[in-house]
């Protein structure tokens, strides 16, 4: 009897045991803000669910279009908690970006000049978050970029730098209230180019891109300092 394959393509374990029910993935994109009209995570986030779903084991996939408002940043841990995932791949566009890259850290910092979508502004940069820390993702960027290189998803960069506007403040958001939950989920942010705007940002691969990291942290979280079994 063929061995079915993973989601990496491999007829391989990911090495780890699933979970009894399904797993649960939430993939967020925004909404369009200034400057940027049409926001490609909205196409790229459902492009990339309707992908897992044809996916063995694809799992639960939910999607959110985030509204990109300072205001959403309070809403942001109700509606995590509501969908109760096991996986958060977050996604946003960066307009200077010449690939997609993941993002390692998030800062507690705030750009006050920058309007949101309705175009407000920060009034003061202290009380929007609850410490001034940065938070880093549990998730092995590391690993996770050569798990993804086996599917031939290699131009993928890594960054300590999200930005001090509302990506950055989401992913804060996010890996915070990821630390309240037990066990914790992994959450990851990807930013991509816009596709077409830049050389080899092509939509597919971004779409690729954000499948694969989901379904792969699904079976596997690739953990910072964690072994992998053999």
């Amino acid at each position: 009897m063929k061995q079915p394959r993973n989601a990496l393509g491999s007829n391989k374990p990911l090495g780890r045991i699933r979970p009894a029910r399904p797993p649960r993935i939430l993939l967020t994109g925004f909404g369009p803000f200034p400057g940027v009209p049409i926001n490609p995570t909205q196409r790229i986030m459902a492009a990339a669910a309707s992908r897992l779903a044809r996916m063995p084991g694809h799992g639960v996939v939910a999607t959110e279009i985030l509204p990109t408002e300072w205001g959403m940043l309070a809403r942001l841990p109700t509606l995590l908690a509501r969908h109760r995932p096991d996986v958060v791949v977050m996604t946003g566009v960066a307009v200077r970006a010449r690939s997609a890259r993941f993002e390692r850290t998030a800062h507690a910092r705030a750009e006050t000049g920058l309007a949101d979508a309705l175009g407000a502004k920060l009034k003061r940069k202290l009380g929007l978050y609850a410490h001034r820390a940065a938070r880093h993702t549990e998730v092995d960027v590391d690993r996770l970029r050569t798990a993804l290189s086996r599917a031939n998803l290699r131009n993928v960069a890594q960054s300590d730098d999200p930005g001090a506007y509302l990506c950055n403040a989401a992913y804060l958001t996010a890996l915070d209230w990821s630390r309240t939950q037990a066990p914790r989920p992994p959450v990851v942010f990807i930013h991509v180019p816009e596709p077409g705007l830049r050389p080899g940002a092509r939509e597919h691969d971004l779409v690729e891109l954000v499948a694969r990291t989901a379904a792969t942290l699904a079976h596997e979280p690739l953990r910072r300092g964690a072994v992998r079994p053999i």
